[in-house]
């Protein structure tokens, strides 16, 4: 019969009612090793206790039949588990201050050790939030970095959608189980992301969304990433714990401006007045990284904007066009144009992919 790992055991231990990762922290540090664990437990009993462990509970959970049971579960449901005993584990997850010890992946775990660039922001965006954090996923995505976020609707699940757009890669960190789709709106994002990129979690199979797992989970999305772009946050948006934690972990934050009016914009100028870098391009972003992931010519290609040629007119209806809507009845005060000469402009540069049209007669600039 085939021993069972350390992996194996520390896996088995994660799934024990109660056992967090102060609770495998002490037993690390009693027992040494997580190999043959039962038996470490009972010889180190009188540590374990003096720690107020619950060894005998512990080591019984770990012998049930039940554990196995949920081993088989993982292969049934293609979920990959890599643990810090694993050489694939991300190095650069290693290096934070409390690294989760197992990790449960659905899609491709390899992702995890490739650079990547975390993108994330409220949940309730502005269209100037949409678009950005969507187009600057897109062009990491054609440069090939890993997009990171958390799958939540707003910024996060635009910032998946982009790098998807480009045929590139992304990770979604969940506050539950890889298997538990939340929100429920979220599942063909979800399958998206599992077909071309990678879901991950720290929670065990089977683990319902909680409000305290949220913010556990923004410091993998950090820990997995060279740094963290925020895309609207308002003063206190759960973004700005992934900044924090991107801070303590000694990586970069970036920062979106936006309108001095919105709430939305509190966040991300507060990190720039304490210091984060301030993001209007995406070059921005790529100089900070020169070595990371050198450039082919094609890779540069991709971001060029492909637009044709505007008229005079597009172009003199385009300046009234910026990232915030504006309706139709400003637009028409603002050219001095009728509806009818401007309707044929507005379709135009629509076919141009320059502006976009939003319920109610109002256009916003792509």
């Amino acid at each position: 019969m085939r021993a069972i790992t350390e992996s194996e055991w520390l896996v088995a231990l994660h799934h024990v009612p109660g056992v967090g990762w102060h609770t495998i922290h002490k037993i690390k540090e009693v027992c040494q090793s997580f190999a043959h664990l039962p038996d470490r437990l009972k010889q180190h009993a009188a540590e374990l206790e003096a720690l107020r462990l619950p060894w005998r509970a512990i080591a019984e959970e770990l012998a049930s039949y039940e554990r196995q049971r949920k081993m088989k579960r993982f292969r049934e449901k293609r979920i990959d588990v890599v643990t810090v005993f694993d050489d694939r584990y991300p190095e650069l997850l290693r290096e934070i201050a409390q690294p989760p010890w197992v990790l449960y992946v659905v899609g491709d775990a390899s992702l995890l050790s490739e650079p990547a660039l975390a993108i994330v922001g409220t949940r309730h965006p502005s269209h100037y939030g949409k678009t950005v954090a969507r187009k600057l996923a897109y062009q990491l995505a054609k440069r090939r970095w890993v997009v990171v976020s958390g799958m939540a609707i707003g910024i996060d699940s635009e910032a998946h959608l982009g790098a998807l757009e480009a045929e590139g890669k992304t990770i979604a960190v969940l506050g539950s189980g890889v298997d538990v789709i939340y929100p429920k709106s979220g599942r063909d994002i979800y399958r998206q992301i599992v077909e071309r990129g990678a879901v991950v979690s720290e929670f065990p199979p089977g683990t319902r969304p909680r409000p305290g797992h949220f913010p556990q989970r923004n410091r993998i999305i950090s820990g997995l990433s060279r740094g963290s772009v925020i895309v609207e946050a308002e003063e206190k948006s759960g973004s700005l714990i992934t900044a924090e934690a991107s801070l303590e972990q000694n990586r970069d934050v970036f920062a979106i401006p936006g309108p001095i009016t919105s709430r939305k914009s509190v966040g991300p100028h507060r990190l720039i007045q304490q210091g984060a870098k301030c993001v209007t391009t995406l070059e921005d972003i790529l100089e900070e990284y020169p070595d990371v992931l050198p450039q082919s010519e094609g890779a540069t290609d991709a971001l060029k904007e492909q637009t044709a040629p505007l008229t005079a007119e597009e172009a003199d209806v385009l300046v009234h066009i910026e990232s915030e809507p504006v309706h139709i009845d400003v637009l028409v005060t603002r050219t001095e144009l009728s509806l009818a000469e401007l309707h044929p402009i507005l379709l135009s540069l629509q076919v141009k992919q320059l502006i976009k049209q939003l319920p109610g007669s109002q256009f916003v600039r792509m």
